[in-house]
């Protein structure tokens, strides 16, 4: 082994502690080690042994090529409708935010289901709203909005939520679902 010399020389080994001060660590003399005259390493003969068994590159880490969904840390929940789905950088999370429409019915009381039960959610008449009655509004968990006669204009419900028409010709009427007009949503997260 023309790149291996060998040499007696006494050595010490210090270690540094925290405090700042040096401890002596095993002294030892280079005829129990290696000296690589090419890379000027000192080493263990079990040390020199053990690298030159190591390819160049190599790391000790095998992904495998497949595995179970459980093993991934925090895993999304799967949303049920594909419009709650965007579409960022290849990959599909879920959207704060889902904006819809529907046509009222004109029923006292009724429930749209969007897929899960929002913290917030804002109803909007397509038409020029009504000065003296409750034909829009923005719910928030716990806080419905209400018209005469404690009706619920715009609610928070499992699933959705809840608007609601009553009209007695003054005002406080609840009309956010009067018959063949248009709303829209925003439900948030």
């Amino acid at each position: 082994m023309s790149d291996v010399i060998s040499q007696t020389v006494n050595i010490e080994i210090r270690e540094r502690l925290a405090d700042g001060t040096y401890k002596l660590k095993n002294p030892k003399t280079t005829a129990d080690m290696v000296i690589d005259s090419a890379s000027k390493v000192l080493m263990l003969p079990s040390e020199r042994t053990k690298l030159n068994g190591v390819a160049t590159g190599a790391n000790n880490y095998n992904h495998p090529a497949t595995h179970p969904y459980s093993i991934i840390f925090n895993p999304p929940t799967i949303p049920t409708l594909t419009s709650q789905l965007t579409n960022n950088s290849g990959f599909l999370t879920l959207k704060s935010s889902v904006t819809g429409s529907y046509i009222g019915n004109g029923s006292t009381t009724r429930t749209i289901l969007i897929g899960f039960t929002p913290t917030g959610i804002y109803v909007n008449k397509a038409i020029v709203p009504s000065a003296n009655d409750v034909d829009e509004g923005l719910a928030t968990t716990g806080n419905n909005v209400m018209g005469g006669d404690s009706v619920i204009a715009v609610g928070i419900v499992s699933g959705g939520f809840s608007v609601g028409y009553k009209d007695t010709f003054s005002p406080g009427n609840v009309r956010t679902n009067t018959n063949n007009i248009v709303y829209t949503y925003v439900a948030f997260r």
